[in-house]
């Protein structure tokens, strides 16, 4: 991570030496990351979105949301000893979308449009006591923590993007839209012990503001 840091100081120095003020133009590409300036990790790499400039005000857009997390730990039981637990979680999304931008600004540029998004999530525990007993699970972890669920999500999106050279820019966006989840059936299996399922498949549907916590950081080219 603090290499990519490093390699991100140094394209933002070139391009705030070299590059000039302005506003993407016709057929131009743009590309994003989270930026959190006060965080310990000031630039995410988990969620990217890119544009594509068909007109001076006019962009298709995707964006992607990848997250993964594999955590072994050897925790103490009651007897002292150590048992072992491993615990995974995999998320993937995509955003496809348009935006149209408004105004005729020299640094400004806002924006409205709509994206569409498909979304998954994985999750499972395997539990290994000392006595050799293993507790398992899929669709989520022990406890029903991290579930897995699949939705589908339309919103509308306003936000604007500030360019403080020719190459790039930072940018807010907010949304109001619907998403339909359906979270996946949680199922248990013990050493001994017939399966059995914890938790039914079962679906909601939202309907509110959404925001992104982060400001954006991009570049176009």
């Amino acid at each position: 991570m603090k290499k990519i840091f490093i390699l991100f100081v140094f394209v933002f120095n070139y391009f705030c030496f070299f590059g000039q003020n302005d506003k993407p133009g016709l057929k131009l590409f743009s590309t994003e990351v989270e930026f959190r300036p006060f965080s310990s990790d000031p630039v995410g790499l988990t969620y990217f979105k890119g544009r594509f400039f068909k007109s001076d005000n006019f962009a298709y857009r995707a964006g992607l949301n990848i997250y993964m997390q594999l955590a072994n730990s050897k925790p103490i039981n009651n007897l002292g000893k150590n048992d072992k637990d491993f615990k995974s979680t995999f998320l993937i999304g995509i955003y496809p979308g348009f935006e149209k931008h408004i105004g005729q600004y020299e640094h400004f540029s806002p924006y409205y449009g709509f994206d569409l998004g498909l979304a998954m999530k994985i999750s499972g525990e395997k539990y290994t006591s000392n006595s050799g007993v293993v507790t398992e699970t899929t669709g989520a972890w022990i406890g029903n923590s991290e579930q897995a669920y699949y939705v589908l999500g339309l919103n509308y999106v306003m936000g604007a993007d500030y360019y403080f050279t020719k190459n790039l820019f930072l940018g807010i966006e907010i949304g109001l839209g619907f998403n339909y989840y359906i979270n996946s059936k949680v199922k248990e299996s013990v050493t001994g012990q017939e399966d059995q399922t914890l938790d039914n498949q079962s679906s909601t549907l939202t309907f509110g503001l959404n925001y992104s916590p982060f400001i954006r950081l991009g570049a176009k080219f």
